[in-house]
């Protein structure tokens, strides 16, 4: 498979995001689209109850373009609330 993009909708009966504001579209590439793809299979293959989820990082638009530090902020604070929930299941 070549470094071909797509920018639709769906990709092997997976949804793919889209802006719902802004004109433009994502382009994602098929390569990585089809690796995760099957990646995802093999996994739900071996794991039939192995349950998934994905977080997206929505930013303002006005949103300051050379603060390189938002991810790092970002997992930091997930990581966060994923050690509260721990603490919280342990001490009910």
């Amino acid at each position: 498979m070549n470094h071909q993009y797509t920018s639709e909708d769906k990709f092997n009966n997976y949804d793919l995001p889209q802006p719902t504001k802004r004109k433009q579209r994502f382009f994602y590439r098929k390569f990585h689209l089809y690796k995760i793809s099957q990646l995802i299979e093999k996994a739900l293959k071996y794991h039939p109850r192995l349950s998934v989820f994905r977080i997206d990082l929505h930013l303002p638009e006005d949103f300051d373009d050379a603060d390189s530090k938002v991810i790092t902020r970002f997992f930091k604070s997930l990581n966060a609330c994923g050690y509260q929930m721990q603490r919280e299941k342990l001490w009910g």
